[in-house]
């Protein structure tokens, strides 16, 4: 292994979508990897709603560039959420 290298993590903005308008039951904001690499099993995204709701998602499997997980939170009036996530960088 090179000494030289270093190994970085960032934090990477995810597309968070609400799917619909007031929610009396739970958020459940949709997150889906707009990364270009599959996140792994196990691996935490974060997510915050514009009314201060927020959220850490473990990844029961793994989620393919493209594919989306939904979060669960608590009930609201119509939100807009943000998500991230850790990635390292080499």
């Amino acid at each position: 292994m090179n000494n030289n290298s270093k190994i970085r993590v960032r934090t990477v903005a995810l597309k968070c979508v609400n799917t619909g308008s007031q929610q009396d039951v739970a958020k459940t904001p949709w997150i889906t990897n707009t990364t270009h690499q599959t996140l792994p099993k196990g691996h935490k995204i974060n997510w915050n709603s514009s009314d201060g709701d927020k959220g850490v998602i473990e990844l029961d499997s793994a989620l393919k560039p493209g594919d989306s997980v939904k979060g669960l939170g608590n009930p609201g009036q119509s939100y807009t959420c943000t998500a991230s996530t850790p990635m390292s960088i080499f």
